[in-house]
């Protein structure tokens, strides 16, 4: 028989009567224990191999010198926390570990936030830092649970972008609001045909910008009336970021626009309103206006008179001067003219 066997026979039978020894003294220390404390020692459920063991009898020792902080280990188990870096002096508040595994097991019903937990190992650095904080961390979420579990049903949100917002939700649960209102606002912008999907590059800026287009789109359509089917010609297909550029060129052409007509209106309106007529109050959208210019048009041109058509048909070079009108009557065609002319000189504004 070889030497090498004979001594690692020998070694492996000392470090046996060691396992053997450490193991009968905690079985002295354990008499003293009631039938109900024996009850909640752990039990050794392992191979037998030196590793394990030691590991078990670690734990009972822990369990008969410690007993409340092995209660505090178990308890936390039971929810998938594990506790090794967790300082023994947070573990011997066994009552205040207790309270915060009834509330983890609430929260146990949301499946994806109890992965993370268990995933970041957020609770053990929690507890180390504090307790009571950690609790109080705890049940926020068990408070926002239904809010957690609509944030994971959310359909507008692709899996990239849902990770990250689950995240942050987990560190605030507050955030879930406005997770709720980026799912609502990608839901309308698809709506144009925008592409909303996210990526490595785009994913730290891509919820401002979302919120962002969605706000020049609500003033194309709330302030100016655009059409829907108009907006989403100049968006369609295109990735957020260009879809912003494109939209923002386009509000900015129908401010200057509305600007335009909005002269051309007030005008008009004035010159009207000089003559006893009631007019309407300005119209918003930009269609409604380009309509209520035509229409207040046709009710100067209904006033124009003979001598106004005449002085008309000069300036658009449809007859000469009409030589054998007083200068009332050119005077008042004149002022039923003047926001044509305006109009004709390219839009100058209306003199206060």
């Amino acid at each position: 028989m070889e030497e090498g066997f004979t001594d690692r026979v020998r070694k492996a039978a000392f470090v046996a009567e060691r396992l053997v020894s450490e193991a009968e003294d905690l079985a002295e220390r354990s008499n003293i224990l009631s039938a109900e404390e024996k009850g909640a020692l752990p039990k050794f459920k392992g191979l037998w191999k030196e590793k394990e063991i030691r590991k078990y009898l670690g734990q009972l020792e822990e369990a008969l010198k410690k007993p409340r902080v092995y209660r505090s280990r178990k308890l936390l188990e039971e929810v998938g926390i594990t506790s090794e870096s967790i300082s023994s002096d947070v573990l011997e508040s066994t009552e205040e570990i207790r309270k915060l595994v009834t509330s983890l097991r609430e929260v146990k019903d949301i499946p994806v936030l109890l992965q993370m937990l268990e995933n970041t190992k957020s609770i053990s650095h929690w507890l180390n830092d504090d307790l009571v904080t950690t609790a109080e961390r705890v049940d926020a979420m068990v408070e926002a649970k239904e809010a957690f579990r609509r944030l994971t049903e959310l359909n507008n949100l692709d899996d990239r972008l849902k990770s990250v917002l689950i995240m942050a939700a987990f560190e605030d649960p507050s955030s879930i609001q406005q997770a709720e209102e980026l799912d609502s606002r990608i839901a309308n912008l698809t709506s144009y045909s925008i592409d909303c999907q996210t990526t490595e590059e785009n994913l730290p800026l891509f919820p401002d910008l979302c919120f962002q287009v969605y706000e020049i789109i609500s003033e194309l359509e709330n302030s100016y009336k655009v059409l829907a089917e108009d907006i989403e010609t100049s968006v369609r297909g295109k990735p957020l970021s260009d879809a912003k550029k494109s939209i923002t060129n386009k509000l900015e052409e129908t401010r200057r626009q509305y600007a335009n007509f909005e002269k051309e209106w007030l005008g008009l309106s004035h010159t009207l309103q000089s003559l006893g007529y009631e007019i309407p109050s300005q119209p918003q959208g930009i269609i409604d206006i380009q309509e209520s210019i035509l229409e207040l048009e046709n009710r100067c041109r209904e006033r124009l008179g003979e001598s106004g058509q005449k002085l008309l048909k000069f300036f658009v070079g449809e007859s000469v001067f009409p030589e054998e009108l007083s200068c009332e009557e050119i005077k008042n065609a004149l002022e039923m003219l003047r926001p044509f002319i305006l109009k004709g000189l390219g839009g100058t504004e209306w003199p206060e």
